[in-house]
């Protein structure tokens, strides 16, 4: 008997401790894995919201950018971390979920536990200012008229980008030159530094420079025209019905307590819902889309079975 009640004392006092550990999380800083360079939409999307998840957990978040293999280096680096919670990653949809399709990965989504989601950036298709063609269809026109002459850069293989230029091709007769880069910053330097003659990108990439009147944005993907752009066409405006965009989210690798799970889910839902950051993102084109951890889980799934499909429609082109 005494056994037994002694048993249930250390039962209890180490659940107690268990619920003490969780409850001071996090004790020190957690780092953010971005698996792309600094200046792109993703690394974007994590500077503008760190700070306000920071907020309300109570704690410190450090960017890592670890770019490569359209992402997967840094997802690698992630999935292979303690599953403690001081590791996190952002996962986008496609890269580099694309991944998984266009070779063997290390990582699948077994290896990660879904936090949220943060933002769902809509795509357009952009060219300098001077550049002479004013809608997609200008562009379009001339692609097929003058097959490989352009140079339309994209944000790595099997990127969102590379997958709407493929797609773009594909549904208008259209031949480029694709010309990819690694990542999306480098991609927006590529079209600023006149490198190349168009690019498809996540509108975040490019708002400062289509503010400033550097850049043109040729039409945007999605439904509706967005409130900063007002005389910005939709590509549907223009015939094209294209929707695709890069849903950003956070994950953890498998294995992270629940507790810890919960703790990061609640304090980007609350960072998302904070007036001062929406105000932000909104200069900044950036669309927040909160997803819950098992909203977010499900999106992913069934984005692997989308995205696979787009893959094996238009990668061997």
């Amino acid at each position: 008997m005494l056994n037994k009640i002694l048993g249930l004392t250390l039962s209890s006092a180490m659940m107690i401790g268990a619920a003490q550990a969780f409850a001071d999380y996090p004790e020190r800083n957690v780092t953010l894995i971005v698996p792309f360079g600094p200046g792109g939409g993703t690394d974007i999307t994590a500077r503008t919201i760190l700070p306000y998840i920071e907020k309300y957990l109570g704690g410190d978040i450090v960017i890592q950018n670890v770019p490569g293999g359209g992402g997967e280096i840094g997802t690698t680096e992630c999935m292979l971390a303690e599953a403690d919670g001081y590791t996190l990653c952002t996962f986008n949809v496609p890269n580099p979920l694309i991944n998984m399709f266009m070779r063997e990965t290390r990582y699948s989504l077994d290896d990660f536990e879904p936090i949220a989601n943060l933002v769902n950036d809509r795509s357009i298709i952009a060219v300098l200012a001077d550049s002479p063609f004013k809608t997609a269809q200008d562009l379009f026109d001339h692609a097929k008229a003058h097959p490989q002459e352009l140079l339309f850069g994209s944000s790595g293989v099997g990127s969102n980008n590379h997958l709407e230029i493929l797609m773009y091709q594909d549904q208008t007769g259209a031949d480029f030159t694709i010309v990819h880069a690694d990542g999306g910053g480098a991609n927006r330097n590529n079209l600023l530094g006149g490198h190349v003659d168009v690019t498809a990108t996540s509108i975040t990439d490019l708002t400062q420079f289509i503010l400033s009147g550097e850049v043109r944005a040729l039409c945007l993907h999605g439904e509706d025209r967005m409130e900063q752009f007002p005389e910005l066409q939709t590509c549907a405006e223009q015939g094209f019905n294209w929707n695709e965009g890069s849903a950003r989210g956070i994950v953890a690798p498998t294995g992270t307590p629940a507790e810890i799970i919960a703790a990061l889910e609640n304090a980007v839902q609350q960072a998302l819902a904070d007036p001062e950051l929406q105000a932000e993102a909104a200069e900044k084109s950036l669309p927040l889309q909160f997803m819950s951890s098992e909203e977010h889980a499900q999106f992913l799934k069934e984005s692997a079975t989308s995205v696979g499909a787009l893959w094996d429609k238009y990668g061997s082109n």
